[in-house]
């Protein structure tokens, strides 16, 4: 894409001359208004910023003038003054007194003709006090001394603005809380103790706060209630907690300077149950008072923890059937059903029930286990023993992983017929396992091969492992630049990965070296993770020209993961090994590669021309299988667009001329044979804009150099796929436009050089290189392809 900029203070001074005329007759053709200078209307809330205009009205031929802007000290400060619109192009002072809070303003026109017409002087930029009252305030503007162009005294009248101050909204925070119940199983029998927590994951600055805490006193006695280490440990903390009653606690609490972060836990109370009863019974966590160090209100909604109890059935002497019990499962692992020797089991059905939100089974062994089945919350086997048990033994290894990192499940035993060797129908107690649930203890990272690092979990034995990759590639839209990149990913499946999954500490720069043995470093550059992609990106701030594709550097990527360094060897990297690279991969002739070898030609023409490194031209690796499948290729995607119409200069009365910068980005230069104080060359974007200079996307100024004028674009600059784009330029003499709209762009200037026959050949050269260069960046961008910018070259040229 272009970039199209605009020059606002060069446009309005333009504007004011080009029309100077037309406010002189309408000034004459109707009684003139009084001059005056006023204050115009800004708002902003507290602590913010309002910009407020002074402008003038019915000015003319104003030589100087003297403003003085009084404001209110306690509630405004002057932040910034800005010369505007009339005021742009003059001479001006200011002088702040923040004390009387008056701010003086001076302005003089270099110009014999003065200021005239109506529009803004200066734009004030006022901070607003944090604690300003909101209302709307006055700003009062006085006019002193005041003289025309010729020196005379001028009568100016003046008028005040207003600045409204809005009240800064205040939000409130939302603390959310969580609880969490901690027993040996899915519940708790008469007689266990039980913890339960209320925590959050954002204590939100909290500074001050009561709790009530209620529970069935009959179902749960209270053993112990403790804050967490986060308010315990917080500066200056206090707390009462009255827990007397029955079923109620009642905590007051404050610090001096707010929890920030996670406060995990806030409080937990360790009961043990009473009963032997199945069921629930809730306990209820009620905060109210919540202020944060500032004393800000702080919202929260009441949490509640649901204790679980359970029956214990009477024990009945039996021969047991049990299933294994895991604490702290994060992977994978396996548990055993047992039978007992009494039983003399000889043949059984065994279902394993399980929660299916907790527990995934994937698989089912053992020699005497049969006909393995299993699915959402169930796994199922048969036993058979002819002879029938003696002692204990092992039925069936089953299986899980775990889907959740807290918490604890039950593993169930439900029989599906219990026999001995004489087939008899027998009895046995069905013990169930347990299962609770931890994160992973994940060990240090640590080095494992040149690229890769890798941990262990100190709990199930699990690795992981990261591979660190890296490359460099081309940004070709605007101008070249090489951009460097690194990345993680898994090892298998080269998946990217996000540190930010692992708890991983990451940097990563790539050095720039002037050649493979050089010791020093020409330039560092830090890479910074895009989110978006999941790279670590940086891009040589150097841009190539076209002749300089050939040009390499060298590069090393150093990536560092927790401490971890893994350095990727120095290489010699070029738009030129890029292009190479791109040519020499598998695969069929597509858009890249017909950029790349356009983007090769175009290099070798550029070095030709202009006499750099013509020894080793960036195209002297293609082979004549590469073009000759670029051929082939270009048979297929370039078709007989339009051809290039040529539009001839129109008849000027001066003597004007445009070229292009091709050594580094592609701009146009101006030339204009003429006399005049002030010379303009224009920029517009179409042929319809090109009729007011303030509708230019770009106006320079032109400066006399050897005997004629000479300006260059700066924000006018072309892009490859962009090369077929057209701009209109119209040149200025002294505010008036001495040319008509001239329709001016690289494929202009490309098939002016080669329809001339005085064109020397290494330009000929250049240019067709050029047309094909962008016609191949078109096709690869999609960009008005049904207009190719060689679309005018005949068969032999093309």
């Amino acid at each position: 894409m272009k970039k199209l900029s605009m020059f606002a203070a060069a446009v309005c001074a333009a504007l004011a001359a080009l029309f100077s005329s037309f406010w002189l007759s309408a000034a004459a053709a109707a009684e003139s208004a009084p001059p005056r200078i006023y204050g115009g209307t800004a708002s902003a809330r507290q602590g913010g910023v309002a910009y407020l205009n002074i402008a003038a009205e019915n000015f003319e031929k104003v030589g100087s003038m003297e403003v003085t802007v009084f404001y209110e000290p306690s509630v405004f400060s002057v932040q910034s003054v800005e010369k505007t619109g009339l005021n742009a192009g003059n001479t001006s002072a200011d002088n702040d007194d923040p004390e009387q809070g008056a701010l003086s303003l001076t302005a003089a026109s270099g110009s014999e003709e003065g200021i005239s017409g109506s529009g803004n002087l200066w734009r004030i930029g006022f901070a607003v006090a944090e604690d300003a009252e909101p209302k709307t305030y006055n700003i009062g503007v006085a006019v002193g001394e005041v003289t025309a162009a010729d020196l005379s005294d001028l009568s100016v009248a003046s008028g005040n603005g207003k600045i409204e101050v809005q009240e800064r909204p205040v939000s409130i925070q939302t603390m959310y809380l969580y609880s969490s119940v901690e027993y040996s199983s899915a519940g708790a029998y008469e007689g266990e103790e039980v913890s339960v927590s209320f925590f959050t994951y954002n204590a939100c600055g909290l500074g001050a706060a009561e709790f009530e805490i209620g529970y069935d006193r009959d179902r749960l006695h209270l053993e112990e209630i403790e804050l967490g280490s986060a308010l315990v440990s917080a500066e200056g903390a206090f707390s009462s907690i009255n827990d007397d009653g029955d079923g109620y606690v009642k905590i007051a609490y404050a610090n001096l300077k707010g929890i920030s972060g996670t406060a995990n836990p806030l409080v937990t109370c360790r009961f043990t149950v009473s009963g032997n009863e199945a069921g629930s019974v809730p306990v209820t966590f009620a905060p109210s008072g919540l202020y944060n160090s500032d004393r800000d209100p702080i919202r929260a909604e009441d949490a509640e923890a649901v204790v679980e109890t359970l029956y214990r059935a009477p024990v009945v002497d039996l021969p047991d059937i049990s299933i294994g019990s895991r604490e702290n499962a994060c992977g994978a692992f396996s548990v055993d059903v047992v039978a007992e020797g009494e039983s003399g089991l000889a043949a059984a059905g065994i279902i394993v029930e399980f929660d299916p939100e907790l527990l995934e089974c994937v698989a089912i062994e053992g020699a005497a286990a049969g006909n393995p089945k299993y699915d959402t919350g169930k796994a199922r086997f048969s036993f058979l023993n002819e002879d029938g048990i003696s002692e204990d033994t092992v039925l069936a290894s089953i299986t899980f992983r775990p889907l959740v990192s807290s918490g604890s499940a039950t593993l169930t035993l439900i029989r599906d017929g219990l026999a001995d060797e004489n087939g008899h129908e027998i009895e046995a107690e069905l013990l169930r396992g347990n299962v609770s649930f931890a994160e992973h203890a994940w060990g240090e990272w640590a080095a494992s091969g040149a690229r890769n690092v890798e941990r262990t979990c100190a709990n199930c034995g699990e690795k992981q492992e990261i591979a660190v990759a890296g490359a460099a590639t081309l940004t070709l839209e605007d101008e070249i630049k090489v951009n460097y990149k690194a990345w993680l990913r898994d090892p298998e499946t080269r998946e990217i990965l996000s540190a930010q999954d692992f708890g991983l500490d990451v940097s990563a720069e790539v050095r720039i070296y002037e050649s493979a043995e050089a010791e020093a470093a020409e330039s560092v550059f830090d890479m910074v993770y895009n989110g978006g992609t999941g790279y670590y990106e940086a891009q040589n701030a150097r841009s190539y020209a076209a002749k300089e594709i050939g040009d390499s550097h060298w590069l090393e990527i150093e990536v560092t993961l927790n401490g971890i360094s893994v350095v990727f060897g120095r290489a010699e990297y070029s738009p030129k090994i890029y292009a190479m690279n791109q040519l020499s991969a598998e695969g069929e002739f597509g858009d890249l590669k017909n950029l790349s070898l356009a983007l090769l030609d175009y290099a070798a023409a550029a070095q030709t021309h202009f006499g750099y490194k013509a020894d080793d031209l960036a195209n002297a690796g293609v082979t004549e299988e590469m073009r000759a499948a670029a051929e082939a290729y270009r048979e297929t995607v370039y078709t007989q667009y339009k051809p290039y119409e040529r539009q001839d200069l129109p008849g000027l009365t001066v003597s004007i001329a445009m070229s292009l910068n091709l050594d580094g980005r592609v701009t146009i230069n101006g030339y204009l044979t003429a006399e005049g104080e002030r010379v303009q060359m224009a920029v517009f974007e179409s042929e319809a804009q090109a009729t007011e200079i303030d509708n230019a996307a770009e106006v320079v100024e032109m400066t006399l150099t050897g005997g004629r004028y000479k300006g260059t674009t700066r924000s006018t600059q072309f892009a490859a796929k962009e090369f077929g784009d057209d701009v209109y330029i119209v040149f200025y003499v002294d505010g008036e436009a001495v040319t008509p709209a001239v329709r001016y762009g690289v494929k202009d200037y490309a098939y002016r050089m080669l329809s001339n026959p005085n064109t020397a050949e290494d330009v000929k050269a250049l240019c067709r290189e050029i047309l094909n260069y962008a016609s191949a960046a078109q096709i690869f961008f999609g960009y008005n392809t049904d207009d190719l910018a060689n679309a005018g070259l005949d068969a032999q040229e093309a």
